[in-house]
This record gives structure tokens, sequence and C-alpha cells, in this order.
């Protein structure tokens, strides 16, 4: 079986850039919820990106098993490692969004003392928010890495695609 290894690497590019679309709203939609507070909107933007990355990661996959099946190992693999960058690109997105949230809520809280708690000694609330700030800043750092590592998978998916372009 033979495939248009140009077709399926332009396809791969048309879901990359769907899913950048989708990750683009999911952020607008996360910082539109912490400036609102209103959850129906942003449950609606979680559950419609939700459906687009599905989508795309299926799509993907079924390019990856097209290109495995037909010998193109080379681009299988690319693509496994894109969705397997993807896949932690999303995990961290959620947990940054979750940690944001937190931070946000535990700001607009009032803190915890011995005497308000009546308990012993607690953590400052510039402690928490320090806490907050530590995880949030690890978790961007982490992300800007896997963001990187899904554009090096890009950028070599682009180069394939003009080596063939340039051959046909």
């Amino acid at each position: 079986m033979t495939i248009d290894l140009l077709s399926c690497l332009r396809a791969a590019k048309e879901y990359q850039a769907k899913r950048a679309t989708a990750y683009h709203k999911f952020e607008s939609g996360f910082k539109d919820f912490l400036a609102t507070q209103d959850f129906a909107p942003y449950q609606t933007c979680c559950t419609e990106c939700t459906s687009t990355f599905k989508m795309c990661s299926e799509k993907i996959q079924l390019l990856q098993h097209t290109c495995t099946t037909s010998g193109c190992l080379p681009l299988a693999k690319l693509l496994n490692t894109l969705q397997d960058k993807e896949r932690a690109k999303l995990q961290l997105t959620i947990a940054l969004h979750r940690e944001q949230q937190q931070s946000f809520t535990h700001g607009d809280a009032a803190p915890a003392t011995a005497e308000t708690a009546g308990t012993g000694p607690t953590e400052t609330e510039e402690e928490v928010a320090s806490d907050y700030e530590g995880k949030i800043s690890t978790l961007r750092h982490q992300l800007a890495a896997v963001v990187d590592d899904v554009n090096d998978v890009m950028d070599e998916l682009q180069i394939e695609y003009e080596e063939l372009a340039g051959a046909g």
C-alpha cells in the first residue's frame, strides 16, 4: 500500500494548527473565568476544547497508523512523538490552570492565623503564596520545555514536507 506522504504531512500540520487554536481558546476561557469567576462559560469552553483536542489526536493517530502500516516508520515515529508531547502539554496546562485557580482563590481568602484558627502555628499567607508561586513557576518552565519540544517536532515535519514537495 502506498500513501501520499505530502498529504499525510499536510494533514498533520492542519490538525496541529487546529490544536493550537484550541489551546488559545482554552487559555482565553481560563483567563475569563479567573476574571469573572463565572464557571458556566469556562465549562463550555473546556468541553469544546476537549472535543477539538480529542478529534485532532484521533486524526493524527490515524495518520500515524497509516504511516506505520505503509512502512513510513520515520514519519510514524515523529507523529508518535508529537502525540506524546501534546499529551504532556495538555496535562501540564491543566495542572497549571489548577494551581493558578487555587492561588487566585487563596488570594481572595482571609489568611488563617493561630489566633483565628485556635490552633498552633500555621503557614503565613506569604508562605502559602510563595508555595503557589513556586509551583506555578515550575509548571510554566516545564510547559515551556514541552512547547519547545512540540515546536521541534513540527520543525522536523516541516523539513520532511519541504523535502518531499521539492522532490515532487
